[in-house]
């Protein structure tokens, strides 16, 4: 059982007293949980403590705050005992100083009041059988919650990438104006000795997959996207919904707010002039968002 799992690695301050006692009480609560997960239809998969678990058990003069979690609980588990004797404690505080001194993640708890490790046998089986009706009542909440989760499926094969923090993608029209903007100066001005970035467009990759499972690739590897609105070019316009989604930072540039849809016209937008004036604007503004974005 995960609080009284088979092979464990224990550490701690309490005593040997302490340790058995909480051993013969947890046991308790372990048989209760999982008779009463069984009577809900429950798996030992869906509930959380009939997993494997690293276990925490601190401890003070009114209760016993046991933290579990089931990452990086395979093979040795750990148990650990913390003497908290003098200071008050709460269980979500319990839950918290876990995480941030022992690094445990995704964790959660039951507590246990101190005095119930010296109780008759009797008393520990109905307070045993208390708990873990609880535990179980809010396990139930917990996977009715996760069920409401939605989960991402996206259409595109890739899923696992790494993000290059040097990769600008650009989306634009493949066409003149555009062509010429990307090549004499939104290139120029992400590659420039100052940004020192690189700078690449879908028409720059090569490859015998689709063209949109490139795109898709590069969105999520690329540190920052630069969207060029102008034109309302419905491909860009999907390719920037994708980025916005995947959490990007991205730059919207257009020569005019006319092209940039509703949706998006609380967003900062670069707008600049195809002159040249207009142009060397552009690069500065650009230049200017990009440094913004890396010293953030």
């Amino acid at each position: 059982m995960p609080l009284n799992a088979g092979i464990v690695s224990s550490n701690g301050d309490l005593s040997d007293k302490i340790r058995g006692d909480l051993h013969k009480f947890t046991t308790l609560i372990d048989k209760k949980v999982e008779y009463i997960a069984r009577e809900n239809g429950l798996t030992t998969s869906q509930v959380r403590l009939l997993r494997s678990c690293n276990v925490v058990f601190i401890v003070n003069e009114q209760t016993v705050f046991c933290v579990m979690t089931n990452i990086n609980a395979s093979g040795i588990v750990k148990h650990i005992y913390i003497d908290w004797f003098g200071k008050p404690l709460s269980l979500n505080e319990a839950l918290f100083l876990v995480e941030r001194d022992l690094g445990f993640e995704q964790v959660f708890g039951i507590q246990i009041p101190y005095d119930i490790l010296n109780k008759t046998i009797e008393q520990q089986e109905i307070l045993s059988q208390s708990i873990a009706s609880e535990y179980i009542n809010e396990e139930i909440i917990n996977l009715e919650r996760l069920n409401k989760i939605v989960r991402i499926n996206p259409i595109f094969h890739g899923r696992d990438f790494m993000i290059d923090d040097s990769k600008v993608f650009m989306l634009s029209p493949f066409s003149d104006p555009f062509n010429d903007i990307y090549q004499d100066h939104i290139k120029p001005t992400v590659e420039s000795a100052v940004l020192g970035l690189s700078c690449s467009r879908a028409d720059n990759i090569y490859g015998n997959q689709s063209i949109i499972e490139d795109i898709w690739k590069n969105i999520n590897e690329a540190k920052i996207i630069i969207s060029e609105l102008t034109g309302r070019n419905p491909n860009v316009f999907y390719e920037t919904g994708i980025a916005h989604t995947v959490g990007k930072e991205v730059i919207l540039l257009t020569q005019s707010m006319d092209d940039v849809p509703f949706d998006l016209r609380h967003l900062r937008c670069i707008v600049y002039n195809y002159t040249p004036p207009g142009v060397k604007s552009l690069e500065a503004n650009l230049s200017n968002t990009i440094r913004a974005i890396i010293n953030k």
